[in-house]
């Protein structure tokens, strides 16, 4: 079980935190209860060793996406001698559609251009683009370096990770921010503290970290 900084429990990983959070999510008594994050950060640093397949996709409307619709791309993957499927959804958000494993966006909401419900085939093309994403960021390696894991004087674990360019204060996941490499990781703690609770004015917060812009009311 996993409590974030804000006393909130969780059952699942570590990015079920907020912005900022995901870091601090595990508790601890002394800096050696935080080295088991360290495992999850070398495991960016070889390829994804899975077979992913594209199986049915589908176009649907949706409430709340840019475009008011959205395509269902069901993709199946093998690994570890497991296969599961899971929904791959476009569509559905005004930022980012999936990211990649360095926290990069992969698909980029501005790239769905939106399908035709009850057309044969309509999302074919974006699912088949979605997985050749995917399947790009699995191959791909990363230089990473858990530059900080101890234990904070509130009881959890503080970690700064950086990824090829990119710093993070906790593992990289989807919609985390991303800091300066070149502050000190004191100075990167610091500034994730503060985007987890922003001030936020005129469309930027503290910690500049943008709002996103709201999505059309597609109930019209």
């Amino acid at each position: 079980m996993i409590r974030c900084r804000t006393g909130v429990l969780l059952l699942f990983a570590l990015s079920a935190c907020g912005p900022g959070e995901g870091g601090g999510a595990v508790e601890c008594v002394a800096h050696s209860d935080c080295q088991g994050f360290a495992a999850d950060v070398a495991s960016l640093s070889a390829p994804v060793d899975a077979v992913r397949t594209l199986g049915d996709s589908r176009c649907q409307a949706s409430l709340n996406g840019p475009q008011c619709t959205q395509c269902v791309c069901e993709i199946r993957v093998e690994d570890g001698g497991s296969a599961r499927t899971y929904p791959l959804s476009l569509g559905l958000r005004t930022d980012c559609d999936a990211w990649s494993r360095s926290g990069e966006c992969l698909l980029p909401a501005s790239d769905f251009a939106g399908c035709t419900v009850g057309e044969e085939g309509s999302c074919a093309a974006a699912c088949e683009e979605a997985l050749g994403r995917v399947e790009a960021d699995d191959r791909r390696t990363f230089s990473v370096d858990l530059r900080t894991a101890q234990c904070a004087s509130d009881g959890f674990c503080d970690y700064v990770v950086q990824v090829d360019d990119f710093c993070y204060a906790s593992l990289p996941g989807p919609a985390k921010p991303t800091f300066d490499c070149a502050l000190s990781d004191e100075e990167i703690l610091a500034r994730a503290t503060a985007v987890a609770a922003p001030s936020c004015s005129g469309g930027v917060c503290d910690g500049g970290v943008s709002i996103s812009t709201p999505p059309p009311d597609c109930s019209l």
